[in-house]
């Protein structure tokens, strides 16, 4: 009897660790699809493009985020009277050689949207990430 019981136990024991090791397995995969999405090159080409057009000018803080999605910060300032605000989204990266030219990294960017007190897109840019 004993040793039914110690089988049930070891196969329970088992079934847990295969559970947890696919449970880790597909957050492990969530968590590189959204790297790779949001940390491309092809992100970045994308943004470069949409800052470059300026396209985002004269749009209201919910075109933006019908366009763009939820931004990743959001900054509210009062500065002489006047609210100003901006949202900073991820632009993704680009593999660069470094100065010395023998070694190779990526460099990571944000794209950061710029709106006046009335909520419209007055400016965008790019910014390296540091």
């Amino acid at each position: 009897m004993k040793t039914v019981f110690k089988l049930i136990g070891i196969i329970l024991l088992v079934i847990v660790f295969i559970f947890v090791a696919m449970l880790t397995y597909f957050i492990t995969i969530s968590v590189i699809e959204k790297h790779k999405k949001y940390y491309s090159t092809e992100r970045y080409e994308e943004i470069s493009t949409i800052n470059n057009n300026k396209s985002l000018v004269g749009l209201s803080e919910n075109e933006v985020i019908d366009l763009l999605g939820e931004p990743e910060y959001k900054h509210i300032a009062e500065q002489n009277d006047i609210d100003l605000s901006y949202y900073k989204y991820v632009a993704g990266s680009i593999y660069k050689k470094t100065m010395f030219g023998d070694t190779y990294g990526y460099k990571y960017y944000y794209f950061i949207v710029c709106f006046n007190k009335n909520s419209i897109v007055i400016n965008t840019f790019i910014k390296e990430s540091t």
